[in-house]
């Protein structure tokens, strides 16, 4: 196997892993933080179910947010174009004739650089959708002390990132 292959190999591994990461933020964000923002008493929250919540696609989760003005423009859009880019990585549709390992090592190349890209655009929005939830978190007495967790360990990878 020729180093490129096992380069692009790696990388469509991590892009699926990325992939899960904010697909996971995203349902716990779009339950809590964006589809309960108003609640006020602790009692009144609906909780993440894992037999219900998690088998609904993002495209779909995110049709429902954007139908009742649950989120906003600009993250929708931005999680639309994330959601297409995973279909193309991910399902490989943008790859196809390069992920059969033909000789065109340009073409392995640039599915590298996309899934490189797709890996910190999930990084920078699996961020988003966290901080999201641990602020609606902070709304709550009872549960402030997890989201002052979950905010002070972004706060660290931040900083560990430099930005």
């Amino acid at each position: 196997m020729k180093d490129t292959d096992s380069i692009l190999l790696c990388m469509l591994g991590k892009s699926v892993v990325a992939a899960v990461h904010v697909e996971t933020a995203f349902v716990i964000a779009s339950k809590l933080a964006f589809g309960q923002r108003h609640v006020v008493n602790k009692s009144d929250i609906v909780p993440v179910s894992k037999s219900k919540d998690f088998r609904v696609t993002l495209g779909n989760n995110l049709k429902k947010l954007m139908e009742k003005a649950l989120i906003d423009t600009e993250l929708a859009d931005r999680l639309k174009r994330w959601n297409d880019n995973r279909h193309d990585i991910i399902h490989l549709r943008s790859g196809n004739e390069c992920i059969m390992w033909g000789d065109d090592d340009n073409a392995k190349e640039a599915l590298t650089l996309k899934c490189q890209e797709f890996c910190e655009e999930s990084s920078d929005i699996a961020l988003l959708l966290v901080k999201s939830s641990a602020a609606f978190m902070m709304k709550f007495p009872e549960l402030a002390p997890v989201g002052q967790k979950h905010l002070d360990s972004i706060a660290a990878l931040a900083k560990r990132k430099g930005t």
